[in-house]
């Protein structure tokens, strides 16, 4: 019941936030740039698989589940179908929040807009995924079967999760309030594109500068997983199988 309703919400979250933002681009004749960077962090869904491989995470079998392409196999058990399209709306979430917040605490705090953004959002996003990893696993929607030694909630535990995982993510969510916050009057990969393409800049351009700088947001974020993950660090494992998915090298 859990994994339906997270699976419905998640769902009608991820439609009703296209939907609003493609509105939003047709009334003002110019793609918003929260849809911009929606769909450039919906790109990098295809690297979720490599998160998932080096934190050794597993999700409910109950998920549907992507088809097993490539570097989507990576998931132990398989990539729900959702991870893709969430991807997006996460940080959208997370973004709008953090540009919010900064807003009101930069000029009281006399922070300049683009130091304000990055401050808060990955305030924001430490915030949001930790509690999002935290619902996560005590519901056993996910878990991460086995984890680096350090501060480790639960650790041994099928409720466990790294500390790692809101502190990346809290940098991602920074980036998403950067991008939303039109830091210079103007959303940032368009003027970056500008520079780039020169006269040749367009939406297309920016569309691919904004996918270039999600991509590389989410590398810098994983790396630390991945070394981890090949240096045999995850040492806290969980004492008893989370799932009755069968092991298969992982």
């Amino acid at each position: 019941m859990g994994v339906a309703i997270f699976q419905g919400v998640a769902l009608v979250g991820c439609a009703a936030a296209f939907v609003v933002l493609i509105r939003r681009s047709v009334r003002a004749g110019a793609v918003e740039p929260a849809l911009f960077m929606t769909i450039a962090f919906v790109s990098t869904g295809w690297m979720e698989p490599i998160y998932d491989w080096a934190l050794y995470a597993q999700f409910h079998p109950d998920f549907w589940r992507a088809p097993d392409w490539g570097v989507l196999g990576l998931t132990h058990g398989g990539l729900p179908a959702i991870a893709g399209p969430a991807y997006g709306v996460y940080f959208l979430v997370g973004g709008l929040s953090a540009v919010a917040l900064a807003k009101r605490v930069g000029p009281r705090c006399g922070l300049r807009p683009g130091t304000a953004l990055l401050l808060c959002g990955y305030a924001t996003g430490f915030v949001w995924d930790g509690v999002i990893e935290f619902v996560g696993t005590q519901s056993h929607l996910w878990a991460f079967t086995r984890v680096a030694r350090g501060f480790v909630p639960f650790g041994g535990t099928a409720e466990q999760f790294p500390l790692g995982m809101p502190l990346g993510m809290g940098l991602m969510v920074a980036i998403s309030a950067l991008l939303l916050g039109n830091v210079g009057g103007s959303f940032p990969p368009g003027r970056w594109s500008e520079r780039l393409f020169g006269s040749r800049h367009g939406t297309a351009s920016t569309l691919l500068t904004a996918v270039v700088v999600c991509h590389i947001a989410t590398a810098l974020v994983l790396v630390p997983y991945v070394v981890t993950k090949v240096a045999h660090l995850g040492t806290v494992a969980v004492e008893e199988p989370v799932y009755d998915i069968p092991n298969q090298g992982f």
